[in-house]
């Protein structure tokens, strides 16, 4: 999504439509009478709290095109090699299948 061309009022309306939540469902939500939430909507600049609510009530990150893929968190990677008895192998792959990885730390 360009930022530039982004009005965030228009991108809320168009999240709930999708998900077919009516203005009013939407006020109601997030505590805002209907004819307010309307007034917002044609707005694009947005309190960060009641972005924020609408975020929550619509199940939806609208705060992602702020966000540089330097800043987005990355899941780790970890790499375990171990070298075992080939008879313990069921018994380790049992315990790694519950995540009790403790279990094998001597």
């Amino acid at each position: 999504m360009n930022i530039e061309e982004l009005h965030i009022g228009d991108w809320i309306r168009k999240i709930a439509i999708e998900q077919d939540v009516s203005v009013s469902e939407l006020a109601r939500r997030i505590g805002m009478s209907r004819q307010n939430l309307a007034n917002k909507l044609k707005n694009d600049s947005w309190d960060v709290k009641e972005l924020f609510a609408v975020s929550q009530e619509l199940n939806y990150n609208f705060f992602s095109p702020f966000v540089t893929a330097d800043e987005k968190p990355q899941a780790k990677k970890f790499v375990l090699q171990l070298e075992v008895d080939e008879n313990k192998i069921p018994e380790i792959l049992r315990i790694i299948g519950n995540s009790n990885l403790t279990k094998l730390v001597r």
